[in-house]
C-alpha cells in the first residue's frame, strides 16, 4: 500500500504543471463554447430573417 500512496503524492512542481494544464484546457473550452455559440446564433438570426424579414434585421448581431 505504501508504493501506491507514494505514487499518488504530487510534488510542488507536478502540482504546478497540472494546475497550468487544467487552466489551459478550461480556457480552451471556454473560448470554444463562446465561438460555437456565436456561429449558431448567426445561423438562427439569418434563418429567422429569411422566414419573416420584418421580425429581425438581416444584419442584426454584426458590429461593424
Amino acid at each position: 500500500m505504501r508504493v501506491f500512496e507514494k505514487q499518488m503524492q504530487l510534488s510542488p512542481r507536478r502540482h504546478e504543471l497540472l494546475s497550468v494544464y487544467m487552466l489551459g484546457f478550461g480556457t480552451l473550452f471556454l473560448y470554444l463554447g463562446y465561438h460555437t455559440q456565436s456561429f449558431i446564433s448567426e445561423s438562427i438570426i439569418h434563418s429567422v430573417h429569411l422566414r419573416d424579414p420584418h421580425r429581425i434585421s438581416g444584419y442584426a448581431g454584426y458590429y461593424g
